[in-house]
Formats: structure tokens, sequence, C-alpha cells
């Protein structure tokens, strides 16, 4: 067995936050008891990927709250073994920014593209945010690093409290901050959202999707909307990608904070093949990965092969749980395919 050529890797450089959101999949725990990695393995381990083409991520927990020398470590030494891995970062910003921080981000997380990229997530009500001077300093933050010259890409979770929000109050309010990427999450009972009563319906989310789309069409604003920008490309140029392509056993590969490797963050704390004290191999040709890559091929809902948006859509991501109900985006596709499709 092999991985395919263009890999994606996580690395949770710690799985402490200083936040704890009700709907996280990851440990949550608290920054006093949180596991930092060990950057020297880290890297040992990441080096053996050297002949492969890498979209990096430094993950959490909160990374960039972790020390900036053990960040630099494991950035620099890649990159010296890799000039194929671009690496950026997935952070919450809810943090007092420094100005070696910010020379890290511009300096290192440049992209193939040449455009500096970081990440952010966002909820509405109390999710995340349990001040309002939280949810300022995040919003400060993000104003201080586009005026930096770094792209910000928002990840938006789907909640019932964001559905209640009318999709152009939404969508103006990234606009204001800079943003001009937007990454709709749908929730699934993985982590946290379970217990906490957050998994919604999915025709309400695509409601979302649609109305959201609409909006940016009409008036030609500049953002993007990540979701939506994949299911184009399927429609015009007829190939997947992300979870529906269905490949992230093979493309997608985590490591955890305690050393443990997986496939896909969301359920690496569960889901393990490996861990950097081994070598490539090990994970590679590890029994529980290849029962998974043959899952994520195989396992689809009976339901979804007769769905007219099948070859669109894919069945989703096979590894998430969505409890029997259909996960697409059956309305805003449609409006794809009218506006994009031959």
């Amino acid at each position: 067995m092999t991985l395919g050529n263009d890999l994606v890797l996580y690395v949770k450089v710690q799985d402490g936050c200083q936040l704890s959101c009700k709907h996280c999949y990851a440990s949550s725990l608290n920054i006093n008891h949180s596991t930092i990695i060990d950057p020297i393995k880290t890297v040992n381990w990441i080096n053996q990927l050297s002949n492969y083409n890498i979209e990096a991520s430094l993950h959490g927990g909160e990374p960039l709250i972790v020390p900036i020398n053990i960040l630099k470590k494991i950035v620099v030494e890649t990159k010296k073994v890799n000039p194929n891995i671009y690496w950026s970062a997935t952070t919450n910003l809810v943090y007092q920014l420094t100005d070696e921080l910010i020379e890290f981000i511009k300096t290192y997380f440049i992209q193939s593209d040449g455009s500096c990229l970081l990440l952010t997530s966002y909820d509405y009500g109390d999710i995340r945010f349990k001040t309002d001077i939280q949810r300022q300093l995040w919003a400060e933050n993000i104003v201080k690093l586009v005026s930096e010259g770094i792209n910000i890409n928002c990840i938006s979770t789907t909640t019932d409290t964001l559905l209640k929000v009318d999709p152009k109050e939404h969508i103006d309010y990234m606009l204001s901050l800079g943003i001009t990427s937007i990454n709709y999450e749908r929730l699934c009972h993985t982590g946290r959202a379970k217990d906490n009563d957050l998994i919604v319906d999915y025709d309400k989310i695509d409601d979302f999707y649609l109305e959201s789309i609409k909006y940016i069409d009409s008036n030609n604003l500049p953002i993007k909307i990540r979701n939506i920008e994949e299911l184009k490309k399927t429609i015009k140029w007829k190939f997947k990608t992300g979870c529906r392509e269905r490949q992230c056993n093979n493309k997608v590969i985590t490591i955890n904070a305690n050393g443990t490797i997986s496939s896909c963050p969301n359920s690496a704390n569960t889901k393990l093949f490996s861990t950097y004290n081994d070598n490539l191999s090990s994970y590679i040709n590890n029994e529980y990965r290849l029962k998974e890559l043959h899952n994520e091929k195989f396992k689809v809902n009976n339901k979804c092969l007769t769905c007219n948006y099948y070859d669109i859509c894919g069945g989703e991501c096979c590894q998430l749980d969505w409890t029997d109900r259909c996960p697409g985006l059956k309305k805003t596709i449609q409006y794809l395919l009218d506006k994009y499709g031959e």
C-alpha cells in the first residue's frame, strides 16, 4: 500500500485549549493539563514524507499559544527537507497577538500561490465566546492580521444559533472584518456536540447555504464559501474534492499531541493507526487503517445510491455518524447545477 501524492497533514501541537467550545470533537482539556507534542520526534516522522506534496496545518487544541520555538522547530526543519510542504494553522485567535507571533505567521505560512494563510473558527452565541471581551478580541485580531496581508479563512459552524441569523448578516460581518473565505462546518454525532444537543436538521443547513450563495452571487461580493467552491468544481470539471472524494484515509494524516497518528482530525483521538516512534510503513500498512480505507471506498448508504445528486455529493463523509439522515445539500446543489451545469 502507498499514500496519495498530495497529502493533508494536521499536527496537533497540543491537546489543551484556553477555550472550551460546546461542540469540540477534541479532548477539550484545560490548558493547564495540556500535552505538548515532541517537536524532534514529530519532525523526524514528517521528514519521511519528503517526496510528497503536503498542505500542513498546526492544529490542536490551540496551537499558537505553544512556545514559538517549538512551532519553528517543526515548521523550519520540515521545510528544509521538503520544499513542497506548505504550513498554516487553525487557531481560535482569542489571545493577545505579539509582534513575534505575527512575524512568525507572515514568514512561515506562505502557500504555494505566494499568499499567507491562517484559519480561524467562529460561532454565534455562547458556544465559543463566553464574554463580549473574547468576541471583540477575536474580531480585532482578525482586522490586525488582515492589515498585515494575511488571508483569513473562517470556519463557521452551522449550529442552530447561526441558522437563526440572516445569512446576509453573517456574510456582511465576515466582510467587515476583511475575511474573504468561509468554510461552513456541519456537526454530526462526534465529540461534545451530541452531548450538548447542537446537531441541527440538515435541511435547515441547506437553506442557509442556498441563501448565502444567492446573496454572494447577486451582489458579486468578494468572499467565497469553500464548501460551495468544492461543489462547483465537481459540477464544472467532474471531479470531487475534500471528504466527498472519499480518499481521506489515503491523503490525510493527523499527528496527535501524544504522538499517536491517525487520518481524519475529527476522529484522530479514537482511530489510531501508529505513533511517531514508528516508521512510515507501519502507518501505511496498519491493519486498522486498511480496514478504514475499504470502508471509505465502499461504505455508502443505499439511499444515496438512488439519489439524483449522488455523483456530485458522493454520499459525504463515511467516517462521521450522520444518524441515517441525508447530509447532502440538495437545494444548493440544484441551484449550482442550474447555474454551472451543462
